[in-house]
């Protein structure tokens, strides 16, 4: 990128999707600044980055949220049969993981307990690296939930791809992810979620829809919070912001602004 202003050969750049600082200090955040007066439009994903260009930037800066919005998601598709329950782990949270697995084993026996209903569980892996990703800890959460008697799947992004993901989350009921494009997917699917939010673009994130308070969870969470979350979502607790008014957002953002 550095090269190709360089060179002078595009004379116009636009950032989609940006999400900006925090910056350890000045000098990143210097350096930044001067990277980003080489663009003529600005579309950042979350309110403290639009807050950060609120100066000389805020002619060119507009809020569009994250570019998932602009993925075409298939309608619900939920059984009548039993409750499809979704865990979302992930591996890099300071969380505890047998402390984890014991808020996930109690807020899906919540939800079992309040309806009354078989329910099922699929604890997916969104992230598959060797070193950081998630798949041991899903195999540890599915371990003890079907220890416990419940009927448990494991699913791998990396074997299912975006749309079989996607597909698998417009099949829960209820969701618990961690990472943030769980959440999202979750959200733009309808599909009801309380977010274990691990960094500060999960918690920009909940506050951008308005996800209830009940429904934030945090590396400090007692398994309590966890039960209560889960009712919470049985007694439908959601984001004030419809996915809806989300993605008209977006489009506006991304693509009508860009076109226009």
């Amino acid at each position: 990128m550095h090269a190709i202003i360089a060179r002078g050969h595009i004379r116009a750049f636009q950032g989609l999707g940006l999400s900006i600082g925090p910056f350890m200090n000045m000098a990143q955040a210097n350096e930044v600044e001067h990277f980003l007066a080489n663009f003529t439009r600005l579309v950042v994903r979350d309110t403290p980055s639009l807050d950060y260009l609120d100066g000389s930037f805020r002619d060119r800066a507009v809020l569009g949220g994250d570019l998932a919005a602009l993925y075409r998601y298939p309608p619900a598709r939920r059984s009548e049969k039993h409750i499809h329950i979704g865990i979302m782990p992930c591996a890099t949270v300071a969380v505890d993981d047998q402390s984890y697995i014991d808020s996930v084993t109690r807020a899906v026996a919540a939800i079992e307990s309040s309806t009354g209903r078989l329910v099922r569980v699929t604890v997916l892996a969104l992230n598959n690296n060797p070193v950081v990703g998630d798949d041991a800890l899903v195999n540890r959460v599915a371990f003890f939930l079907k220890a416990r008697g419940r009927i448990v799947t494991t699913a791998r992004y990396i074997d299912i791809g975006v749309e079989g993901t996607v597909d698998a989350i417009s099949t829960m009921d209820y969701a618990f992810p961690t990472r943030l494009h769980g959440a999202i997917v979750s959200y733009l699917v309808d599909t009801p979620f309380a977010f274990l939010e691990y960094q500060d673009k999960c918690s920009h994130f909940s506050r951008d829809v308005g996800l209830p308070t009940i429904l934030r969870l945090s590396a400090i969470s007692e398994p309590g919070a966890w039960i209560s979350a889960a009712r919470a979502m049985l007694a439908g607790a959601k984001p004030s912001m419809s996915p809806d008014s989300y993605q008209e957002r977006a489009e506006k953002a991304y693509v009508d602004g860009y076109l226009g």
